[in-house]
């Protein structure tokens, strides 16, 4: 796999998110659901860019 670390990070990030989300602490899931995306896309665009 070319892009392991991005891909390693990503996974990592969205299964501490579901944990997050699944825990009903927080107070606006949806919010965080958004932030979440926007922090996936910005790291597939850093780690997955062929330089």
């Amino acid at each position: 796999m070319r892009y392991t670390w991005t891909s390693v990070a990503i996974l990592v990030i969205w299964i501490s998110a579901t944990l997050l989300m699944v825990s009903n602490r927080l107070p606006s899931p949806s919010v965080f659901f958004t932030w979440v995306m926007a922090i996936t896309v910005i790291l597939a665009y850093i780690g997955f860019r062929s330089v």
